[in-house]
């Protein structure tokens, strides 16, 4: 199944759930898909997996293109938490789950950190991202991008936007 094709069929899905008006823009999900497929991601990071749409659309990529991807996220809200076994299924336990970013041990690097959400300690990203790591904020997140900014100054930074309009 192509990534488009994974984002559609995920976002259909989560657009029916509980708690589904913040989740990823279909947009969203298939540049978050392209990203990990053109860069060949094996680990990623979600600051806020919500209700898990994103980690869901990786995990499902994962599986069809038979890579093995490893996804740790953080949430500290009870609703997602509660639901998020449900809405993940067989995914679920494919993810590593924190309440907070400083509970990660900074061993660990990733090749993408997606925040979905915030973090009082967001400055330890610097610690957990792999060398040459994306940061992709999702969402209209102006308090997070001015942070990050100002983390790694020398970055090389762009938008993207669309006027694609979820069905």
């Amino acid at each position: 199944m192509r990534t488009d094709n994974i984002a559609i069929e995920t976002y259909k899905y989560f657009s029916t759930l509980e708690g589904n008006q913040y989740i990823a823009s279909e947009f969203a999900l298939k540049v978050i898909l392209e990203i990990i497929h053109n860069y060949k991601v094996k680990n990623v990071l979600e600051l806020g997996v919500g209700i898990g749409s994103i980690s869901y659309s990786v995990f499902e990529y994962a599986q069809n293109s038979k890579r093995d991807i490893h996804y740790v996220a953080t949430e500290a809200n009870s609703f997602c938490l509660d639901v998020l076994p449900r809405y993940l299924n067989k995914f679920y336990d494919k993810l590593t789950i924190y309440n907070e970013i400083n509970e990660l041990s900074g061993k660990d690097k990733f090749d993408i950190i997606i925040i979905d959400g915030i973090d009082e300690n967001m400055e330890f990203l610097e610690k957990l991202i792999s060398k040459n790591g994306i940061i992709l904020i999702e969402g209209f997140r102006i308090n997070q991008l001015n942070f990050i900014r100002e983390i790694f100054p020398n970055s090389i930074y762009t938008r993207v936007i669309s006027n694609y309009k979820n069905p």
